[in-house]
């Protein structure tokens, strides 16, 4: 099985879970792939994002 690649996310991203789930969610696909166009999100697990490498063995 292959390891998550972990992104931290900040403060103002974990915040929006509390108003907005939905849109937290959007919020966390976006700025995961500003920063790391590679990666696809799997889930979020308390402050990280655990991602997987796309095209990657």
């Amino acid at each position: 099985m292959k390891v998550p690649y972990k992104v931290l996310l900040p403060n103002w991203l974990i915040q929006m879970y509390k108003v907005d789930p939905e849109g937290f969610k959007t919020e966390v696909v976006k700025f995961v792939r500003t920063g790391r166009p590679e990666y696809k999100v799997l889930r979020v697990e308390g402050r990280y994002a655990l991602c997987e490498r796309r095209g990657h063995l």
